[in-house]
């Protein structure tokens, strides 16, 4: 049996609602029909480059490593941007690869550096882009290229707070683009692998719902009728590539579709730098030092900022977020722990936590009245790591709707309401699944969480489960009791690019470029 994979960035029920999936979508629609689905769960944090590591390993953030984009090394207070190399568990293409089976990946997000694999890999959001060493085997770079010359990965749609008509017909045009991209991709490897798992990742779906939510939303998009009936006709082309895909898998396949992420309306921005320059937690630098750093700081390629680099006088302030991902990691500049720290380890450090700890969970909203941070605790609260302060020293988790920035605003503004005709989302935990195939339940309603999915793939075709797993497998799907069994030894993770896996100046630009197209990066 094969198992055909789709992945739809950042889908939610709430856009592909059954409106739409049964006037505009109806192979998708048949899909969830004939199947088991429901709401998916994400990660914490909800985020593309953690959730779908989650969904191809079957693990929690805290066991496969990543989180954020950047990773804070405290011992010489420095970032970097974190890649497919700091996962730390075998994914699915790695485990079916090394039990003989063969595979076609396109476009999933954070494959990059690719693995060996026994099959084909074209990597998706998170590389660097097509001048980089982006498949596996590499001669299928050429062979991709050959083809679709102009293969890209984010569609050439700018954010904008307005969108004239044109405009947006020209966004969703690159976005069809894309989607036939992918399909073409396809095609290609399908002639050079006969696959038993093959996964097809639709990023755009995502960066839809990023610029032009109220147009989507089943809620509003009936204000916008001329806007909505565009996006439309883009799902009605997503929908045409869903049937071709299931074409080319054949009948009786095991069909999965599913998403990162969902989606809601960004109604507010969070900036916590700010609110501890307001405590006196952190120090903005001076006129005069931040003027110098914009005139003469400049290099040739954009590069990540470090800690020091920012408006703020980090080496003399006490607290800073550093790094965020939907949530804020905010550290203490701890003396011992970073090169010029200035908070004591004991009494002081207790009692700075406290107290920020207290002041963040009492911010309320205006706008709602609820808490702007839904919680507040430690890397080990939060998200269950071993070391408790690995991600930062308190993580703070935004309220639905509010994203997270570490610049502090020109208006020393700790929250900004968005503009009510604001046509940004933003990410929220509730995702979209569905599994159709032999013995499947038709029609079953169960929501679930992502590490949940690849283990019951796993146990579907009969392969072995990796032990290290958080997830499990959907037993309650299935018509028919299921059986598997887990692996004694764990699967080695092998990458063709092992030996060189740091990102050059040129690619690291290229990354932060792609991260800032979707506001990831500041």
């Amino acid at each position: 049996m094969k198992v055909l994979i789709i992945g739809l960035d950042g889908a939610t029920w709430d856009v592909f609602d059954d409106y739409l999936l049964e006037n505009h979508m109806p192979v998708l629609n048949r899909l969830k029909q004939t199947g088991t689905s429901g709401v998916l769960q994400s990660t914490e944090p909800p985020i593309t480059w953690a959730a779908w590591t989650s969904f191809l390993t079957g693990c929690e953030p805290a066991t496969h490593g990543i989180f954020a984009t950047e990773k804070y090394n405290c011992s010489d207070d420095s970032l970097r941007i974190v890649t497919a190399a700091d996962r730390t568990v075998p994914n699915l293409w790695e485990v079916l690869s090394e039990q003989g089976y063969k595979i076609i990946s396109i476009g999933v997000p954070y494959t990059y550096p690719c693995s060996i694999v026994n099959g084909v890999l074209v990597a998706g959001f998170g590389c660097p882009g097509m001048d980089s060493d982006i498949t596996y085997p590499a001669e299928f770079k050429q062979e991709l290229l050959s083809e679709l010359p102009d293969y890209n990965i984010l569609a050439d749609w700018k954010e904008q707070k307005r969108y004239s008509f044109d405009e947006l017909d020209k966004g969703l045009s690159s976005v069809e683009t894309r989607f036939n991209q992918r399909l073409g991709a396809v095609k290609l490897a399908v002639k050079k692998v006969d696959w038993d798992v093959m996964m097809v990742h639709f990023h755009n779906t995502d960066m839809m719902e990023h610029r032009i939510w109220p147009f989507l939303d089943s809620k509003t998009r009936d204000l916008y009728p001329k806007y909505r009936d565009r996006a439309f006709k883009t799902f009605e082309k997503l929908d045409e590539k869903i049937a071709e895909l299931i074409e080319i898998a054949g009948e009786n396949s095991l069909v999965v579709f599913a998403s990162d992420h969902g989606l809601c309306l960004q109604t507010a921005k969070a900036r916590p730098n700010s609110m501890l320059c307001e405590w006196g937690y952190l120090h903005r630098k001076g006129f005069l030092e931040r003027k110098l750093q914009k005139t003469f700081g400049k290099a040739k390629h954009r590069k990540l900022k470090q800690p020091n680099e920012r408006a703020f006088n980090w080496h003399a302030s006490a607290a800073m977020v550093v790094t965020m991902t939907t949530n804020a990691h905010l550290y203490l500049n701890v003396k011992g722990r970073q090169p010029n720290g200035v908070v004591e380890l004991g009494s002081e450090y207790d009692s700075t936590i406290a107290d920020l700890r207290k002041r963040f969970s009492e911010i309320i909203n205006p706008l709602t009245n609820r808490p702007v941070f839904s919680k507040v605790g430690t890397s080990g609260e939060i998200y269950n790591t071993k070391d408790p302060t690995e991600h930062g020293d308190l993580i703070l988790v935004p309220d639905e709707g509010i994203e997270i920035r570490v610049s502090a605003s020109t208006k020393n503004k700790g929250l900004e309401p968005m503009a009510d005709n604001s046509l940004v989302g933003w990410h929220n935990y509730k995702g979209v699944y569905g599994i159709c195939g032999p013995d499947v339940k038709k029609g079953f309603l169960h929501n679930t969480k992502i590490t949940n999915i690849i283990p019951t793939i796993y146990a579907a075709i009969g392969a072995k489960l990796p032990s290290l797993m958080d997830g499990e497998v959907l037993k309650e799907i299935f018509e028919k009791e299921i059986s598997y069994e887990y692996q004694t030894e764990t699967t080695e993770i092998k990458r063709k690019n092992a030996e060189g896996e740091s990102l050059t100046i040129q690619e690291e630009e290229k990354i932060l470029k792609s991260l800032e197209a979707l506001g990831y990066i500041e």
